[in-house]
Parts: structure tokens; sequence; C-alpha cells
């Protein structure tokens, strides 16, 4: 597993009731000649129930929960990362950020946008009015979208001219401000 994260994620097909999930993305490697490919899996998390006059805490651990695989995803590239943008779930797999929406039981692709090389991270904050997400490259720097869930786009608001190889990202929020913090190689 290369990145895995709670996400809660709207589903069209009961209403836009949410969705709690543990999404994990990760990579596989078929050889030098072979690209790398990727999958997202999506697990439900569900708390364990005591059996009938068993109590918590005597032989059932107080926080037990199970994992559930609900959703399998395979991608063209190896995902790097994944976050919660409006509901819907982001999608770094190579080069490429998609935005999906959840209509159960499956994902549907609302938004995308090509980085230039190789999406590291992927972190996004909510609006009033839209979203944000700032992407880290493994070779261009930072890259600060918007996301417009009306238009089912991501619109590019700036990027790093100065590339360099952003390893970790993370947004921000001090009063009305919103700032960038980066790790590079």
């Amino acid at each position: 597993a290369l990145t895995a994260r709670a996400v809660h994620l709207a589903d069209r097909n009961n209403g836009d009731r949410t969705r709690p999930l543990i999404a994990v993305g990760t990579s596989f490697t078929a050889g030098e000649d072979y690209p790398c490919t990727g999958r997202v899996l999506l697990f439900e998390v569900k708390p364990v129930e005591a059996a009938a006059g068993q109590q918590l805490g005597a032989s059932v651990p107080e926080a037990s929960w199970t994992f559930t695989l609900v959703f399998v995803r395979e991608f063209r590239g190896p995902v790097t990362a994944v976050a919660a943008v409006d509901q819907q779930l982001a999608v770094a797999a190579g080069t490429r950020l998609e935005v999906h929406a959840l209509a159960w039981p499956r994902l549907e692709q609302t938004a995308f946008h090509d980085a230039p090389f190789l999406v590291t991270t992927l972190h996004a904050v909510s609006a009033a009015t839209r979203s944000f997400v700032l992407t880290g490259d493994a070779a261009f720097g930072l890259t600060f979208l918007a996301s417009h869930r009306d238009k089912r786009t991501l619109e590019q608001l700036s990027k790093d001219y100065e590339g360099c190889e952003v390893r970790a990202a993370e947004l921000v929020i001090d009063g009305a401000a919103l700032l960038f913090l980066a790790a590079d190689a």
C-alpha cells in the first residue's frame, strides 16, 4: 500500500447519504518491461458487536472493528495518493488526478487533471462555494486546483514554476489565510 486515508463519500444512489470508508492506494510492478499499475481498495469499517451475555473488555477488546472490502478499481498507474473532495474520491494514479463520485456499487469519474510527471501527494480543503486541491509532483513542484462540483471540473489556479521534487505537502489554514507547506527531496 502506498497510501491510505479515511474518506466520507456521498452515495448518489442513496440520496447522497454519506458512507465512511477507508481508501487504500496500491501499486504493482510486473517487471522492468511492463508499466506499473495500481488499484484503489475501499473498505467499510464497522464496530464488532459483543455476543449475547459477553461484555466488552473481558475477552473482547474494547475497540474491535471489522474491515470489509467493498470495492476494487484498477488504474493504469500507481495509486500514490487519495483524498475526499466535495464528498467525492480523488485518486492520484501516475500523472493523472481523477475525481470520482460514488454511485454504489461503482465509481463514476466526474473530473480529471493531468499532472506533468508523478503526483506524490494530494490534499483537499472545502470552502463555502468550492473546494481546493493541492498536489505535489515528484519533479515539478506544487499545483493548486479548484474543484467545481456543479461544473464537474478541476481548474488549475496556480503552479510552482521553480520545480522541486515534492515528497510531502499540506494545506495550512491560518484564519483567513491558506498556506502551502511542502517538503522536497
